[in-house]
């Protein structure tokens, strides 16, 4: 899977010291097996290919690790009866990832589907969020308003207006419990990451 090429140590050096682009190397493990090392410098993830060989072909076991933490483990195998390989993963958050590489002219073309719970609402297909009538207090107050007795104009006849004390502002101040979120300050919506259905699917090709 891929072409064998290895960065070089000015490449390496130029990449890891602005943070973009991908380095390759190849090394053996301790037990004697090859493995194939693909640091992504823009993401901070490294992910390890580790060559072995199964019954119904060659079968790499994979590994993507991202600031000493294992993110992502998997398999891959070449495919029997036409070229290119398929990788079955599983994320830590337990999100199915399938990869399909097919060799291109100058690199593989990969197509990515991933298949798990929704990490915005954890799979419930709601999310929280705060009351935007009452601002999450669960209580709405009643807003000033003009003075009807005198109009605004803070006087009744040539007397002040006793009603707004002269302001021409009613002052209700009156407070009631939100009837949106029934006094709680919170709601409950629809996730927009997942439409509700609680799972997360995303598809991708490169």
């Amino acid at each position: 899977m891929g072409r064998r090429r290895q960065s070089g140590l000015f490449e390496t050096l130029f990449k890891s010291v602005f943070g973009v682009g991908t380095t390759v190397h190849y090394k053996t493990d301790w037990l004697g097996r090859k493995q194939k090392v693909v640091k992504h410098h823009d993401s901070g993830k490294t992910k390890t290919y580790t060559h072995g060989t199964g019954f119904f072909g060659n079968k790499t076991r994979t590994k993507t690790v991202k600031q000493g933490k294992v993110v992502e483990e998997g398999t891959v195998r070449e495919n029997i009866f036409w070229s290119g390989a398929t990788e079955r993963a599983r994320k830590r958050d337990g999100t199915d990832v399938t990869r399909k590489y097919s060799p291109g002219f100058f690199r593989d073309h990969v197509t990515t589907h991933e298949n798990g719970i929704c990490f915005k609402c954890d799979g419930t297909g709601q999310k929280e969020i705060n009351c935007r009538t009452c601002n999450g207090t669960g209580t709405f107050t009643f807003p000033d308003g003009q003075c009807r007795a005198c109009n605004g104009t803070g006087r009744y006849g040539e007397d002040q207006c006793r009603r707004c004390s002269g302001t021409g502002i009613y002052s209700s101040g009156k407070q009631t419990s939100c009837n949106r979120c029934e006094g709680s300050g919170r709601r409950s919506v629809i996730c927009n990451k997942c439409n509700g259905s609680g799972k997360f699917i995303k598809s991708s090709y490169r």
